[in-house]
């Protein structure tokens, strides 16, 4: 099986609704850890990938997807031509040597050198004090699902403050919070607005 080719962001195929313009498929792909295999959900003919290197974002490139799909290995083939320059400047900052290409097992880089990773701990180490305000009312399940997404936050210093507009229910949905380690406040506003 032989992988398509990857396409330049300045040959990407344009949206033409007359050539039967299909979405692309949009990935987030880790190259430190094994890369992952591109299935063919027979919707998408592209993906836009956008390359990390321990979270930081080096690079994204359109890589064409036939029916076949990818395997972790051409996945890594189809990428390496766009984001190899970035990556190797990486390594280079880090003091470590330059990768060869990427394979589907991903790139070996250790986290203790990483210069991206040192300057966020630092940055974080001084993060001022936040608070997100989540406004609802009557959602209880996308409310749960939103405190599960903020309790995995790495930033250090926040709190949550759910305004429950006029429950219908026995009180503040976030009552029911399944995040238990979040700082959590809750309310209702003293005049609840409702919507048409």
């Amino acid at each position: 099986m032989s992988a398509p080719a990857a396409v330049s962001r300045r040959e990407a195929p344009a949206p033409d609704a007359s050539d039967g313009f299909s979405p692309a498929l949009m990935m987030d792909v880790e190259l430190t850890r094994p890369l992952p295999a591109v299935g063919h959900d027979g919707r998408h003919r592209r993906a836009w990938v956008l390359g990390r290197l321990h979270g930081e974002p080096v690079g994204s490139c359109f890589i064409r997807l036939d029916p076949a799909g990818l395997t972790p290995h051409q996945l890594g083939a189809l990428l390496w031509p766009e984001l190899r320059e970035p990556v190797i400047e990486r390594f280079a900052a880090a003091g470590l040597p330059e990768p060869a290409t990427l394979t589907g097992q991903g790139l070996t880089a250790d986290p203790a050198a990483w210069p991206f990773l040192l300057r966020r701990r630092q940055v974080l180490a001084a993060a001022p004090a936040i608070s997100v305000v989540i406004c609802t009312r009557d959602r209880p399940d996308q409310l749960a699902a939103c405190l599960s997404h903020l309790a995995r936050q790495e930033y250090p210093r926040f709190e949550v403050v759910v305004v429950d507009n006029a429950p219908a229910g026995d009180g503040p949905a976030a009552g029911r919070n399944p995040a238990a380690s979040l700082p959590l406040r809750t309310g209702t506003p003293a005049r609840p607005v409702l919507g048409p």
